[in-house]
């Protein structure tokens, strides 16, 4: 992935690490997908004219799946807290980001430093939940919960991104 190779769809066909993760990819949740060849690509070395291996790609998206999948989110000793794709859409940004400004060490070896990021972004989130959940207690203002049914009439037609990226773990187990 992200080698540069030009090959007819056919010929990745043919190993089944690349239609796994290619079908991994493909079925992972948006903004996710569109952030998964790029975060691959970090993997191989920048100066290397080669990609990283299919078996390789594989097992880096299925633990990177896993993270995401997980119900909690834990960095480093610190506190558990309820893990959310937007961490890790936001995390994959980040890196993004500091590989475009060549200030990200690479190959990337691990999950670590995305882990880290997520992590980071999920504390700050939940900092400001507790705060606004403080406000509100001191206001006493009081928010009727939303119902199912009000909740099904907001996103008609889409489907539960938590189902899209089981649907991917699954392709790569």
């Amino acid at each position: 992935p992200s080698c540069g190779a030009v090959a007819s769809l056919e010929a990745y066909a043919n190993d089944t690490n690349a239609r796994t993760v290619l079908a991994a990819v493909m079925t992972a949740p948006e903004p996710l997908a569109q952030r998964l060849p790029g975060y691959l690509a970090l993997f191989r070395r920048p100066d290397s004219p080669r990609g990283i291996s299919w078996a390789r790609a594989r097992r880096v998206v299925k633990e990177l799946l896993a993270l995401i999948q997980d119900a909690d989110i834990q960095w480093k000793g610190g506190r558990v807290l309820k893990n959310d794709q937007s961490y890790w859409t936001h995390a994959l940004n980040v890196v993004a980001e500091k590989a475009e400004a060549g200030t990200l060490d690479r190959p990337l070896t691990g999950h670590n430093l995305l882990r880290k990021i997520a992590y980071e972004h999920a504390d700050k989130q939940a900092e400001a939940d507790l705060y606004q959940k403080e406000a509100q207690a001191r206001s006493r203002a009081h928010v009727a919960p939303i119902t199912s049914v009000e909740r099904d009439a907001l996103t008609p037609g889409q489907s539960d991104p938590a189902h899209q990226g089981a649907k991917a773990q699954e392709v790569l187990d």
